[in-house]
Parts: structure tokens; sequence; C-alpha cells
């Protein structure tokens, strides 16, 4: 998916009335990895078991392959909270600038090692509520809980591209959707195709699957690495 921004409001009064669940939620940008690890937990609470969704795999990749590239990549966290202290939301995203396309959104563990799966993470039942707060605070258009400051032009940005999810990704899906209706371009793209697999919990059962050949093979080649 790839969006480009409407003209952002930068007045402080919204351009169209929110919902009122939505208005409570409060949107933070955290641009460092100190900042966001007193999240880790709930950060993975939110995953919930997509490894490459989880804090380990994405603040590791940021550690090697987004970290002051070049000087023109720095973190872009959105997080979103309930109205309080209690993390619902957060939108995974670095921010990278080059010449030709600008200020691009990209999520964190994309490029060259292709991770799989990747979203925007809501907690269960606020995936409305979530995809909304974000969409007002990416299109310049605050809830009362977050009243822009005079340096927003920091958050500033002129490509989002999110690469590496489900088709039927739902987070995703109600984003772009309410992206379109602030009056930003979205183009839906198709991406390389994934393949999944399913199987079973045990290590024999998946020996049952296989052919006599095969299945004595992957025996003999267990036993050659148990013993060294």
């Amino acid at each position: 998916m790839r969006a480009i921004p409407a003209q952002r409001d930068r007045g402080g009064c919204p351009t169209q009335r929110a919902a009122t669940d939505a208005a409570t939620m409060e949107v933070l940008r955290l641009s460092t990895l100190e900042e966001l690890a007193p999240y880790a937990d709930p950060w993975d609470r939110l995953a919930r078991g997509a490894p490459f969704r989880g804090w380990t795999w994405m603040s590791t990749w940021w550690r090697h392959y987004g970290d002051g590239r070049q000087g023109h990549s720095r973190l872009y966290v959105l997080c979103v909270f309930d109205g309080g202290d209690a993390l619902v939301g957060v939108a995974p995203w670095y921010l990278d600038v080059s010449a030709t396309q600008g200020r691009v959104l990209r999520f964190l563990g994309s490029g060259e090692v292709a991770s799989d799966h990747l979203s925007v993470l809501c907690q269960p039942g606020l995936e409305d509520r979530v995809t909304e707060a974000l969409a007002r605070w990416l299109s310049g258009r605050p809830s009362p809980a977050n009243t822009p400051s005079p340096g927003r032009d920091a958050d500033d940005w002129d490509l989002l591209e999110l690469t590496g999810v489900d088709a039927d990704d739902p987070a995703i899906g109600r984003l772009a959707d309410r992206l379109a209706a602030g009056g930003s371009a979205v183009h839906r793209l198709s991406g390389p195709n994934g393949w999944r697999i399913e199987l079973p919990d045990r290590w024999e059962d998946y020996l049952a699957m296989l052919s006599k050949s095969h299945a004595k093979q992957l025996r003999r080649l267990q036993r050659r690495l148990l013993d060294t």
C-alpha cells in the first residue's frame, strides 16, 4: 500500500468531525529505542505471537539495518494509548529521506530482510478506533487528546509505503480507507506471493507425512547433527 498525504491542516481544527470514541485515543510519536523499551511487553502482547511483528525482531532489525543509515533515517513509531497508560496500538515505522521520494514512512523490518505479515498492531476489538486515531494524526487532524505542537514539522511525511503485508490484513485495510476518506491519495499494489504450509505439532508426525525414503534421509541427518 502507498499513501500520499492530503494538504495538512496546521490550524489545530479538525477538517471533519471525529467519532467520539476515536477522539479519546492519544497518539505519541517515539523516535528512540530508549523511549520504546518500556513498552516492549505490551508491544509483544499486541503482536500476538507473530515473530516479525514482535519487539525483539523489530528493535534488532533497527539496530543492524536502520539506525542512522547514511544519516537519512530515524525511528517513527506511533504508539496509541486508550485515554491513559494502556498501549492499544502500534504503527512500527521508520522514516527514510531520499532525494527522489522525499520523506518516506516504511515498516521496521522491511527491505532486504523481507519480513512477512507486517501490520499495524491493534488490541483486538479496537481496530477501528486505533486506525481512525492514526489516520487523523497522520493527516494533521488531531483529536482533542492530540493538540498539535509548534514543532509539528518534525512529523511531516511525503509517502507512506507499507510492504510485506497480507492482502486481506484488516488493520491495514481500515487505515487505508480512513486515509483515503481524509483526502490522502491511496494506491493498493500487488506484491510478491508468500507461501505458508500447515505443519503438525510433533516432529514424528511430520516425518509420518513424508515418503519412506525422505523420512529416512531426515532421520539420518538428524542423527548426524545430534552426534556433532
